[in-house]
C-alpha cells in the first residue's frame, strides 16, 4: 500500500508529464507510436480510396495455401475493412480519455 507521500511523489511526476489527474489537470499526450500507427492506417485508407473507383464489384478477400481465392467481398466491405484500423486505434485513444477512474 502506498503512503501519501508515494501518492505525492506519483502526482508531481504526472503533473510534469502533462498527464490528467483525479482534479482535472492536463491529459498525456498521445505517445509517438500511436502517431506512427495513425499515420500508416491513414495512408493504407487514403491509398484504398483513390483505388476504390478501379475495383470490381467484388474483390478476392482470402486466399487458401496454395494462393488460390476462396473468398470474396464486395469492395465497399473491403473498404469498411480497411478504416477498421484506424477506427478502433481512435475509439482506443477516445475510451482511454473516458476512463471514469482517471487511471489511464
Amino acid at each position: 500500500m502506498k503512503n501519501n507521500t508515494d501518492l505525492q511523489n506519483e502526482q508531481d511526476e504526472q503533473d510534469e508529464k502533462g498527464e490528467k489527474n483525479a482534479s482535472g489537470g492536463q491529459r498525456k499526450k498521445p505517445s509517438p507510436l500511436f502517431w506512427v500507427l495513425a499515420g500508416v492506417s491513414v495512408v493504407s485508407l487514403v491509398a484504398h480510396l483513390v483505388a476504390y473507383p478501379s475495383l470490381p464489384d467484388i474483390v478476392p478477400s482470402h486466399w487458401d495455401a496454395a494462393g488460390n481465392v476462396n473468398g470474396h467481398a464486395s469492395k465497399t466491405a473491403m473498404l469498411f475493412l480497411d478504416a477498421l484500423p484506424l477506427l478502433l486505434l481512435l475509439g482506443m485513444q477516445l475510451f482511454a480519455h473516458i476512463d471514469p477512474k482517471k487511471e489511464s
